[in-house]
Parts: C-alpha cells; structure tokens; sequence
C-alpha cells in the first residue's frame, strides 16, 4: 500500500487534557509529517452543556456534532481531521473529559466516528487508577511542563491527575522538542 491508501492505514492518535490554566490541549500524531500542539479555550458556560447524554437530548444529532466541533476542537486540529481520510483514530482523553462524547464531532459533513474507526483510551493517573487522595480536587488535572514538576505536585495531593507535557508528548510519539501550545481567540 502506498500513497494516501498507507497513511490512511496509520492510526491518528489524538490526545486531549486539561491544560494548567483551563483550556483543553490536543496533541496529535500518528500519520506521516502531522505533529499538532494546540490549545482550545473552555467554550463560555464550560464543558457541562456538551456532557453525558446531552447529545441524545438535543434532537439533531448533526446539529449537535457541529456545534460540539465548534465549541471544542481547534480549527487547525478540525482542519487536519478534515484532511485525515479517515482509517483509525486513538482518541486518548483525560479522565475528566471521558464523558464528553468526541466522536460526535461533526468534521467535514461527518462524525468523527463515521469518519474514522475510532478507539478511546481514557488517561488516569500512574496508581494504576486507584482513586485520588480525599484533598484531591475532584477531575482536575494539572498539566506541568517536566518531570521533576509532575512528581512534587502529585505528592502535594491536590490535583485527581498530574502529567508532565514530556509525558504525554513520549505516549503519543511526538518529538520532545515540539513547539509550546498556542492561545486561539
């Protein structure tokens, strides 16, 4: 297989958490030359408009796909999803986050689960998922920029999850030195 065929074959893996000071990260990979460090504000009114079975509750599922889209995915990250031509996509989310339904996204007339064959693997913190201390602040996710930081504020206990940006850049296989997320207005 060669050409588009090949790079379709190649997984997309699309990583998403919580960025520090609010907002959601995406890092993508996956497919030949796409390396994607991106940052989306929270939307206005938060995440909890877009939560659990609100999708089922909207009566237009591509109107809701939309507007998911709109509300939680960078343009440039819509763009590349737009050109991806589907075949597999690892959607590796927060654990905060794992109740937003991403594959009703609605990217180029299509949900990303129609688009792609999707899989989820939702990020816990390295206690192999046990539950966070009782100080923990409740899905919050603190997101450091090394490993040193990572540790002493996972030992402070105040946050459900603590990952290094070198952490999750080496899960998704992106190179180290990957330019810093960029704010969208």
């Amino acid at each position: 297989m060669h050409g588009p065929e090949a790079a379709a074959a190649v997984p997309l893996r699309l990583g998403v958490v919580r960025a520090a000071g609010g907002g959601l990260v995406f890092l993508a990979s996956g497919r030949p030359g796409l390396a994607l460090h991106d940052l989306q504000p929270t939307p206005p009114g938060g995440l909890d408009a877009w939560r659990g079975a609100a999708w089922q509750h909207s009566g237009d599922l591509p109107a809701f796909g939309q507007a998911l889209a709109r509300a939680l995915l960078p343009p440039a990250l819509q763009a590349v999803l737009a050109d991806a031509g589907g075949g597999p996509l690892l959607l590796l989310v927060d654990a905060s986050l794992a109740d937003l339904p991403w594959e009703l996204a609605m990217v180029a007339g299509q949900l990303l689960d129609d688009r792609f064959l999707t899989a989820r693997q939702v990020l816990v913190a390295a206690g192999g998922g046990s539950p966070p201390p009782a100080q923990a602040t409740a899905g919050a996710l603190l997101l450091v920029d090394d490993t040193a930081s990572a540790a002493a504020a996972g030992r402070a206990g105040r946050h459900a999850l603590v990952l290094s940006v070198g952490a999750l850049r080496q899960a998704l296989g992106l190179h180290p030195q990957l330019r810093r997320p960029r704010r969208i207005q």
